[in-house]
C-alpha cells in the first residue's frame, strides 16, 4: 500500500485544542499516515502564506484536513488571519475538485443549539463529527478508513458459512466492536461509569452470541457436524476478541466494577444449550453443543486476563463466589461452583480425533485458534489454575466433575511455573492468599498436606488423559515445596 501524506489546517486556538491537534497527528502517524503539520513542519524565517499554498495545493496530499471550531469557522468566513489565507487557497481547489474527496472537514465543536461549527465554503460537504467524545474512536477508525480508501464493509450473514478478517478488510459483526473502543476512553473521562458500560457491553455480548447457532440438515453425519461447529467457532472470532479486548480494560485493577456482571454471563451459558423459540418444535442438540466449547474458553480467557493485569481480587470472586445457573429443567437455582462452565462439546471432539488424532479437540482448537491479544503460555497457566483451585476446593478425588487442564498437553518445554514457584516469597504471598482463599501461610499449608495425604491415601496418580501415564498434570505440591512458602521476604 502506497505511503498516504495528509495536512492539517486549523486555527490556533487555546493550549487545548493545540495539543487536540497534536494529538491527532501524531496518532495518524502511529498508524501508517505521513502528516504536514505547522507545528512541526514551519520554521522560523519561512514565508507563511507560501507555506501555506505550497502545502495545499501539492498534488502529493492525498487528503488536507479541516479542523473547523467556532474559531476556524469565523476566521475562514472573514478571511481573517493565516485561516483566511488557507480560505483562499482552499476555495478554489474545491470547487474544481470533482472527486470530492481531498478536502475533509472534521468538526470539534458545535454551537448552543448543537449545531456544528462550519465555514461557509464548506457547509455543503460531508463531515467527521469529533464534537462527541464518546464516539471519537468510531469516527477515527472512519477517518482513517477514508484516507486510506478502505471504506469499512458490513458483510451480511451468508448461514452457516463462515466469515474470516482478512490483512485489508474487517468486518464488524456487532455493536459491541464500537462499545469496547469507545469504552477506555470513556472511562478516562469517568471511571465511576464502569459498571453501566460493562452491562451495556455483556447485554449486548449476550444478544449477538445467539446468532452464532448452528442450523443442521436432517441426516447430516456425526463428523460434517463437528466440521460445522468449527467452523462457527472461527466464524464467532470477532465477537471473542471483543470480549478480551473488554476485559483486559475493565479488569485493570485502577477499576472497581462490579464481576457479577459478567458471571452474569456465564450462570447464562444454559439458555444457549436451546432455541430462544420456546415454540420451535424440531431442533436438535447438536446445533447448540459449540457453545459449550465457548463457554469454557471464555472462562479460560477471564481468568488468564486477571492474570495478566493481577487483579487478584477479581480472580478470586470468579473462583470462589457462587454461580446461579439459569436452566428452565430445574425450578430451584441453587448456588453452584464455577466447575459447572467446563462442559464436554462431544461432537467436536470426536471430529478431531477422526480426523486429525487429536486427544482433545477443544485443546486444538483453543490452542491453535489462541487469540493475539494473550501468549500461550498464560492461557495454558490459567487453565491450570482452574484444576488447581478446584482440586483444592473439590477433594472427592471420585468425582465426576473435574475441571481438567485439556490446554496441558501443548504447554511444550517453555511453560513457566513462576505463579507457583514463587510461592517462597512471603510478600508474593499475601497477594496471592485470596486467590485460594485462605488468609495466612499456615492455612495454606493444611490444606496441601490434607490434600497430599489423601492423595497418598487414595494411591492416586497424576491426573492425564485416559488411563495411561502419558501428558500427566503435576499435583500443585511438585511444583514446589511446602515447607518452604513464604520463607522469603
Amino acid at each position: 500500500m502506497d505511503l498516504k501524506k495528509v495536512f492539517i489546517s486549523y486555527s490556533w486556538g487555546d493550549k487545548a485544542h493545540q495539543d487536540w491537534v497534536q494529538n491527532l497527528g501524531t496518532r495518524l502517524i502511529n498508524d501508517g499516515i505521513d502528516v504536514t503539520l505547522d507545528r512541526w513542519s514551519a520554521k522560523e524565517g519561512h514565508d507563511i502564506t507560501f507555506f501555506m499554498e505550497t502545502m495545499v495545493k501539492k498534488d502529493l496530499y492525498d487528503r488536507v484536513l479541516i479542523i473547523s471550531d467556532e474559531k476556524y469557522s469565523k476566521k475562514a468566513d472573514n478571511r481573517d488571519g493565516g485561516v483566511g489565507i488557507e480560505t483562499q487557497i482552499i476555495t478554489p481547489s474545491i470547487y474544481k475538485d470533482g472527486k470530492q474527496e481531498k478536502f475533509l472537514p472534521l468538526v470539534v465543536e458545535r454551537d448552543e443549539s448543537d449545531n456544528v461549527y462550519l465555514p461557509i465554503f464548506l457547509q455543503n460537504r460531508l463531515y467527521f463529527d469529533f464534537s462527541k467524545e464518546e464516539y471519537f474512536e468510531e469516527t477515527y477508525e472512519n477517518l482513517v478508513r477514508n484516507i486510506y480508501d478502505a471504506p469499512q464493509i458490513v458483510k451480511p450473514k451468508l448461514g452457516n458459512k463462515p466469515s474470516y478478517i482478512t490483512d485489508d478488510q474487517s468486518i464488524v459483526n456487532s455493536n459491541t466492536s464500537f462499545l469496547v473502543r469507545s469504552l477506555e476512553n470513556q472511562l478516562s473521562k469517568n471511571p465511576n461509569r464502569i459498571n453501566s458500560l460493562a452491562q451495556e457491553f455483556i447485554d449486548d455480548f449476550k444478544s449477538n452470541l445467539f446468532e452464532f447457532r448452528l442450523n443442521l440438515e436432517n441426516g447430516i453425519t456425526f463428523l460434517d457436524a463437528g466440521k460445522k461447529s468449527v467452523d462457527k467457532i472461527h466464524e464467532y472470532r470477532n465477537l471473542r476478541e471483543d470480549f478480551i479486548q473488554f476485559l483486559q480494560i475493565i479488569t485493570k485493577t485502577e477499576y472497581n466494577f462490579d464481576v457479577d456482571i459478567v458471571k452474569s454471563l456465564f450462570e447464562e451459558k444454559d439458555v444457549y444449550n436451546r432455541p430462544q423459540d420456546v415454540n420451535l418444535r424440531s431442533w436438535s442438540t447438536a446445533e447448540y453443543q459449540h457453545y459449550k466449547f465457548i463457554f469454557h474458553e471464555l472462562f479460560i480467557y477471564v481468568v488468564a486476563i486477571c492474570l495478566k493485569n493481577q487483579n487478584y481480587n477479581a480472580l478470586a470472586e470468579f473462583l470462589h463466589s457462587p454461580y446461579f445457573y439459569q436452566n428452565s429443567n430445574i425450578r430451584e437455582i441453587k448456588a453452584q461452583k464455577f466447575i459447572e462452565i467446563r462442559e464436554h462439546p462431544e461432537i467436536l471432539n470426536e471430529y478431531y480425533k477422526q480426523e486429525f488424532n487429536k486427544i482433545s479437540g477443544s485443546a486444538e482448537l483453543m490452542i491453535s485458534n489462541l487469540s493475539d491479544k494473550l501468549n500461550k503460555q498464560l492461557f495454558i497457566q490459567a487453565d491450570l489454575l482452574l484444576h488447581y483451585i478446584d482440586e483444592l476446593n473439590n477433594n472427592d478425588v471420585l468425582s465426576y466433575k473435574k475441571w481438567f487442564p485439556v490446554t496441558y498437553i501443548y504447554k511444550g518445554e517453555e511453560l513457566s511455573n513462576t505463579f507457583f514457584s514463587k510461592l517462597v516469597s512471603k510478600k508474593y504471598f499475601e497477594k496471592l492468599k485470596i486467590v485460594f482463599d485462605v488468609d495466612s501461610i499456615e492455612s495454606f499449608k493444611e490444606i496441601l498436606i490434607d490434600y497430599k495425604a489423601n492423595n497418598e491415601k487414595q494411591s492416586r496418580r497424576n491426573p492425564s488423559f485416559g488411563n495411561g501415564p502419558w501428558h500427566g498434570v503435576p499435583f500443585i505440591y511438585d511444583l514446589f515445596k511446602i515447607e518452604e512458602i513464604g520463607i522469603y521476604k
